[in-house]
């Protein structure tokens, strides 16, 4: 019989679950911190060397003492064990896990009493390798291990731990036996075939209830550089992923509970809302489902970061009637949220972009490099600090940063920001025509967002087409009828005199337009 449980003192490692419970009560853990407890109780009363239960806990790659000791050191504040009566250190030589274990079959009371599955849960089953050769085995499983890390990142989101999924290799499963058996919602399962110098990832989400696709794409990528290849491959199937799990709980949400949604419930719907092109109306009505979701649990990430999100698209998309006010609550919720999770990329990336508006160009830049520090594969840390470099007068480099998000997500639904970043810098340097041609594409993915009209209507004066500039500008103002040339003056601060003479370049082609002064 397999054990699924074992159980020492007062506590009781569920592995079918990957949960650690104290009588009732779960734990949270870290995924690699279960994973060094995991397997120290399961061979417990030996000692387990260091190079043993890494290589056990980081297979495929070379971890650092300090991941193992941090991993060591969560395990013990779980439990308790700050006197490491439980888990012992024998110097030099590794560690010992030193109470006593049993073991059974079947899983803990409380997990049994709870039938309802955790809700933001899911596996990565390992993608399989279609006639690409034993050679591709290992960048196969690369892709797999690099995304179920890079899921297990996100807070809120339960991810079974991938010497769990290994079970499932190479086998013919089935989804809602998977889900049963695991205890999680969702399932990921993938393929890769290669051929030539090309690889296809193809991916699909799964609802582990039904059996029931719930997305499914497929990625092309030349093998010159395999390393550029996961990476790039991995963020957008991370990105997808996201955005698609958000929909998921969301409709699950609707159906199930529409009068009695909880925290999390509100602040998925809000996401589902926040990640279609955005719009003055969407945004406020993602603002109030995440404002509710707040006074419910005023400490949920996702909630903060959307909040911010709203109120920062109030004062992108000109709309602000008090521009001040909505940077002040943004930038008070991101910094909460950072408090909380103080290694989430996208609240740092959030905060770079409230550091633009407030006029730090400089520090925007230096936000956005800790955020592509700490996720190296945030596509928005990209283009943003390509925007940053038009604030700071190199409007020049801002094509090749926003390229770089282009690749790593090439289907973001607030693409046309990117786009019109591009444009916004070949107006800076006087490449008008392209500017158009650039802004034209932001508008044509949501020609709802008013601050590009007027960056085309400069953009068309500037380029001696002054009829179409005028039904540009009319375009922005039947968006945003207050939109005038001091407002953008006011918004569009810095010391930079470059970038100070390309605006005033702007200003005069808004001037062109017939864009109101005042």
């Amino acid at each position: 019989m397999k054990e699924n449980a074992f159980i020492f003192e007062d506590y009781t490692v569920d592995v079918r679950r990957a949960a650690l419970y104290r009588g009732d009560r779960e734990i949270d853990l870290r995924p690699k911190s279960f994973e060094v407890l995991r397997y120290l109780v399961a061979n417990a009363g030996r000692l387990v060397s260091k190079d043993e239960l890494s290589q056990a806990i980081w297979p495929t790659v070379v971890a650092s003492d300090e991941s193992l000791t941090r991993c060591v050191s969560d395990v013990r504040q779980a439990l308790t064990d700050g006197e490491r009566r439980i888990i012992k250190t024998v110097p030099r030589r590794g560690y010992l896990f030193a109470a006593s274990v049993s073991m059974r079959a079947n899983t803990p009371a409380s997990a049994k009493a709870n039938t309802v599955v955790p809700r933001r849960s899911l596996v990565v089953l390992p993608f399989s390798n279609l006639g690409g050769g034993e050679q591709w085995d290992d960048l196969v499983d690369c892709v797999t291990l690099s995304l179920t890390t890079d899921l297990s990142q996100v807070p809120g989101l339960l991810v079974m731990a991938r010497s769990t999924a290994l079970n499932y290799k190479g086998k013919a499963v089935d989804a809602r036996q998977v889900g049963r058996e695991l205890g999680v919602r969702y399932i990921i399962d993938g393929n890769a075939q290669i051929g030539g110098d090309r690889i296809r990832i193809t991916a699909e989400l799964i609802d582990a209830d039904t059996g029931a696709q719930l997305w499914g794409d497929r990625f092309d990528k030349p093998l010159d550089d395999p390393f550029a290849m996961q990476d790039e491959i991995t963020a957008r199937l991370f990105r997808t992923l996201g955005i698609e799990l958000a929909a998921a709980e969301s409709r699950r949400a609707c159906c199930e509970r529409p009068k009695k949604m909880d925290a999390v419930d509100l602040a998925m719907r809000g996401w589902t809302i926040a990640n279609r092109p955005y719009s003055i109306h969407s945004a406020e009505e993602a603002r109030k489902l995440f404002e509710r979701s707040l006074a419910i649990d005023g400490a949920n990430v996702d909630a903060l970061v959307g909040l911010a999100s709203t109120h920062i698209y109030a004062v992108t998309s000109s709309a602000a009637g008090n521009q001040s006010e909505h940077v002040r609550i943004a930038d008070a919720a991101i910094s909460k949220a950072l408090a909380i999770s103080p290694n989430s990329a996208h609240a740092y990336y959030l905060s770079a972009t409230i550091s633009l508006l407030s006029g730090a160009p400089e520090r925007t830049l230096r936000q956005c490099e800790r955020a592509i520090d700490l996720d190296c594969n945030h596509a928005w840390a990209h283009a943003l600090a390509g925007l940053s470099k038009i604030w700071l007068g190199r409007a020049e480099d801002t094509e090749a940063h926003v390229a770089k998000a282009l690749r790593l997500n090439p289907r973001e639904p607030q693409m046309f920001h990117w786009h019109l970043f591009i444009g916004i810098a070949d107006l800076c340097l006087a490449r008008f025509d392209r500017a158009v041609d650039r802004v034209r594409c932001s508008i044509d993915m949501n020609p709802n967002f008013a601050t590009a009209w007027y960056y085309l209507a400069a953009a068309l004066a500037l380029a001696g087409r002054e009829t179409e500039a005028a039904e540009a500008s009319a375009a922005g103002c039947r968006r945003f009828a207050d939109f005038t040339v001091s407002r953008f003056r006011s918004r569009h601060k810095g010391i930079n005199p470059t970038f100070q003479a390309q605006r005033e370049r702007i200003i005069e082609g808004l001037r062109r337009a017939r864009v109101p002064e005042q």
